[in-house]
């Protein structure tokens, strides 16, 4: 049977972080910050989540360098399944920029990410990465470093797409 990637999107493969951040003339002020809401003209959540869905942020965001060169990679390792936080009207718009890149599975909404069962998980969310830790039952974690995350022992560290694809060739090998 073939090993189950579990893919995180926003962070991970498509740069929702410099999207929203460039939209918003904000520059890397809290660029650290897993919460940056106090970066925002924005008060609440729900106000930046209805400013996103407006301007159809999720359908803009870039992709990361070498991102659809390895999503390609990893589906010949295992069946990839997108593992994301992204709000269900954002569906659609997911749906199209994955079509755009060429890089087409299935996606998974709004779960605790640890519920897929994956055997390999490459994340980035500093929670989400706890969570996985914890309650993935010996499946693999690459943590993708970013400025919002720090190491977690139990995970394998991965700085870029190059990095990502043979992270992951070792450790689906090691499973």
């Amino acid at each position: 049977m073939r090993p189950i990637i579990g893919l995180d999107l926003d962070g991970v493969t498509a740069d929702f972080s410099t999207e929203w951040r460039t939209r918003l003339g904000v520059g890397d002020a809290g660029l650290g910050q897993w919460d940056f809401l106090n970066v925002t003209p924005f008060k609440r959540w729900v106000e930046f989540w209805d400013w996103a869905r407006e301007e159809h942020i999720f359908g803009d965001c870039p992709p990361y360098p070498g991102a659809v060169e390895g999503v390609k990679a990893l589906s010949k390792l295992g069946t990839v399944w997108y593992l994301t936080l992204r709000p269900h009207w954002a569906k659609a718009e997911t749906q199209e920029w994955l079509e755009a890149h060429d890089i087409v599975f299935p996606v998974v909404y709004d779960v605790a990410k640890w519920l897929a069962r994956a055997d390999l998980y490459i994340e980035d969310g500093p929670f989400v990465l706890e969570d996985l830790v914890t309650h993935s039952r010996g499946a693999k974690i690459i943590r993708v470093v970013r400025p919002w995350n720090e190491p977690v022992q139990e995970c394998v560290d991965a700085r870029d797409w190059t990095e990502i694809v043979v992270a992951a060739e070792r450790l689906l090998k090691e499973k």
